[in-house]
């Protein structure tokens, strides 16, 4: 733990590995509530002597530690995930929710899986005097998974329709970040000098096709390249949004 955790201080790091293994102990019982995991049945697993209410006491003091937080953990965690001869890093990106709880998350694939690298927690309305909007909070987000990847990887960040919003495409942009969207098939594009929806660029069945320099959006014209695919079985094509190969790293 203190060579894989070494901004983590020695008691941070015992309730860790004190937390996975009740995690683990939960995860292979039989459990009730239609499968969802609850504190309650964390602190129950805990390995740890005393009665079920100090346990439960002893996860939430853990929970709310004020050294506890999710960019340390992903710091920590980048390494163990990702490969160390790896230039770049696919970083899929989505978002979930639990009850009123939200939770953008980072993760890695892995052996055909997609194992959480980070996850960021908020609830709506967003009242965080930091959050300025869910573009913002999804903006932050990027940056600090992007610190916490070792220096030799480069992520790519791969996002369904919800993430092709044009701020944040235009952010990538400024920024250098490599992506790949899908888009909205609706939305406004500029094509050869021709306004269109997106949908408008197509494909033949089986193939895929590039359609580069494509200014995304009606108002921000969002500079990048757009590529077409369309499977035998698909209900319609896929729109991937894609950095301009121009583009440093396209």
């Amino acid at each position: 733990m203190n060579q894989r955790f070494p901004q983590i201080s020695k008691l941070l790091q015992t309730n860790i590995a004190i937390l996975t293994v009740a995690f683990l102990r939960v995860l292979a019982a039989v459990r009730s509530g239609n499968g969802c995991l609850s504190l309650a049945a964390l602190a129950r697993a805990l390995p740890t002597p005393g009665s079920p209410h100090s346990r439960e006491k002893r996860l939430h003091r853990f929970l709310g530690h004020k050294r506890l937080d999710y960019q340390t953990m992903t710091t920590s965690l980048a390494p163990l995930l990702v490969s160390a001869r790896m230039g770049l890093c696919p970083i899929l990106i989505d978002q979930t929710k639990s009850g009123n709880a939200q939770a953008l998350v980072a993760a890695v694939p892995y052996s055909g899986r997609a194992l959480p690298l980070s996850l960021y927690t908020f609830s709506y309305p967003l009242t965080e005097p930091a959050l300025l909007s869910q573009n913002y909070l999804e903006h932050i987000f990027l940056l600090d998974v992007e610190t916490a990847l070792p220096p030799h990887l480069v992520g790519i960040w791969i996002a369904d329709r919800g993430y092709a919003r044009s701020l944040l495409l235009l952010q990538n942009e400024q920024e250098g970040r490599l992506y790949i969207v899908r888009g909205r098939s609706n939305t406004v594009v500029t094509y050869n000098g021709r306004r269109m929806k997106l949908k408008q660029l197509t494909t033949t069945p089986g193939h895929v096709s590039r359609y580069e320099d494509v200014f995304y959006h009606a108002e921000r014209q969002v500079r990048l390249d757009v590529v077409v695919y369309h499977q035998a079985d698909f209900k319609e094509p896929w729109y991937l949004l894609v950095p301009r190969e121009q583009y440093p790293g396209g």
